[in-house]
């Protein structure tokens, strides 16, 4: 289905080794559920990666690009859980954007998304969001996808420290970003090299490991 709002935050990450039972019972018992408990945070999901890099994929769908600037996030964000300040140490390789959704389309939630990174120049950024944008109708009639939404990153705010950040690697964040809904790795990557041919950009697959909407009843 097509995003819930107009915001988006997207996270990619590895964990260090042996800590992944650790870090994603600390994600799907505390973390997504505080997440989709901040006003204007509408959807969190998480994937992990069948290739590409980093292993983890999240995606928080926000109500515009505001909800994650608002006094609500930045109070979770420098008031961490315990269990949140245990599991930070975890993290490596994360890259984390704070999105205005360009453009999103869809008639289902997919069990597995492409992610692409676009880092256009200044010059050619307009040029390349109107042509993905135009294209995502084309991607969701490609066989087998069920949804295709664009990113747009605000660089500066996505890099903002907080307390949270605190004992994580080095942030980094993405320009733009592409995600493609479908069945299966196969049907991804399919529609993505058939719509956007020769597209450049750092490509993970992911299948969906977890989603939680907020107003979730226990």
């Amino acid at each position: 289905m097509a995003l819930a709002g107009s915001g988006a935050i997207i996270i990619w990450n590895d964990v260090k080794e042996g800590m992944r039972d650790t870090v994603t019972d600390w994600h799907d018992r505390d973390h997504i559920p505080e997440r989709t408990g901040i006003p204007g945070f509408l959807r969190g999901r998480r994937f992990t990666a069948v290739h590409g890099s980093p292993e983890f994929l999240i995606l928080y769908e926000t109500a515009d690009d505001q909800a994650a600037q608002s006094p609500a996030y930045f109070e979770r964000l420098n008031n961490p859980s315990a269990w949140t300040v245990r599991a930070n140490k975890n993290f490596l390789n994360t890259i984390r954007g704070i999105c205005r959704v360009a453009g999103s389309v869809g008639i289902a939630e997919g069990g597995c998304a492409l992610s692409l990174r676009l880092d256009p120049s200044a010059e050619a950024a307009a040029a390349l969001d109107d042509g993905v944008v135009a294209a995502l109708p084309d991607l969701l009639a490609q066989p087998g996808i069920v949804a295709a939404h664009y990113l747009v990153a605000q660089r500066e705010v996505s890099l903002i420290e907080t307390t949270e950040r605190i004992g994580r690697a080095p942030l980094r964040a993405p320009n733009r970003v592409l995600v493609v809904e479908g069945h299966n790795p196969g049907r991804v990557e399919a529609a993505c090299n058939t719509v956007l041919p020769g597209i450049g950009g750092d490509r993970g697959v992911y299948t969906l490991e977890v989603a939680r909407a907020a107003g979730h009843r226990e």
